[in-house]
């Protein structure tokens, strides 16, 4: 990625210029979060938190 946009749009250091071993170490932290079980848990957790929100607006 270009100096100017990594300073203009992505900051310096940010994860979009991340090569060879962080790149490959990062990627499978989060590939491994796409199993069946961890894509079921992620949707359980993440309605959860959005009905709790949607609970908290209705109170105000």
């Amino acid at each position: 990625m270009p100096k100017a946009v990594q300073k203009t749009l992505l900051g310096e250091g940010g994860v979009q210029g991340l090569d060879g071993g962080p790149h490959r170490h990062r990627k499978h932290l989060f590939m491994s979060l796409m199993s069946p079980d961890q894509i079921g848990e992620i949707s359980q957790l993440t309605a959860a938190m959005a009905d709790s929100h949607a609970e908290m607006e209705v109170e105000r």
